[in-house]
């Protein structure tokens, strides 16, 4: 059992089943050729389905990501001031 094998939509069992028919048939027939453009149409349709855009969870994830990075370098740009300057002015000089 394969636990990162995701489920095929139902268009992609529809292509596999219309590829299992085809083999079955001969490749000069008319048949045949109307599987073909069948076949055609749902590829097309499978890629249109991929085109879905980002998430709104894609989204929210990223954004948080950047807010954080935020706070972190606001944090550091103030702390590089605090830890450095502060320790120099303290140190006398004899």
């Amino acid at each position: 059992m394969n636990i990162f094998k995701r489920k095929k939509t139902g268009l992609e069992k529809e292509i596999e089943l219309l590829l299992d028919v085809m083999r079955e048939m001969e490749p000069a027939s008319d048949g045949y050729t109307n599987m073909v453009k069948s076949l055609d149409i749902l590829c097309k349709a499978k890629e249109a389905e991929k085109r879905k855009g980002v998430s709104a969870d894609t989204v929210l994830i990223v954004l948080g990501n950047l807010v954080g990075i935020g706070f972190v370098l606001g944090y550091e740009k103030l702390g590089v001031i605090s830890s450095k300057a502060f320790g120099m002015i303290t140190k006398g000089r004899v």
